[in-house]
């Protein structure tokens, strides 16, 4: 760890993946509603090309179509990669503050 003791904490790269990843979390929550209603319109629509492609009468009990709560392809992944990005980086930028404040006090041999 190659921490100086004046330099500032916005030197730390672990920071700035703390700052920017919290910023994709709430960029994210705060598309989820619009992308869960166009996602939902896109799965209906290839729901019913694939119904209209097989023109089978008894089919159409057993094609489920999409709702806004229900889909296919969702956010989730995204979202829970953005968080462990951010655990991880929170973790490793932790440590560091930790190994520059004992730099600071001389607990640690230079």
């Amino acid at each position: 760890m190659a921490a100086s003791r004046n330099s500032p904490v916005t030197d730390s790269p672990w920071f700035w993946a703390c700052v920017f990843g919290t910023a994709a979390l709430a960029a994210l929550a705060l598309a989820q509603p619009k992308f869960g209603k166009r996602q939902t319109q896109i799965e209906q629509q290839f729901q019913g090309r694939q119904f209209a492609q097989t023109g089978s009468p008894g089919g159409e009990s057993s094609v489920a179509y999409s709702t806004p709560g229900q889909t296919i392809v969702g956010l989730s992944p995204i979202v829970w990669g953005v968080a462990l990005v951010v655990a991880i980086a929170w973790g490793l930028f932790w440590r560091q503050l930790r190994y520059r404040l004992r730099l600071e006090k001389g607990q640690v041999p230079q």
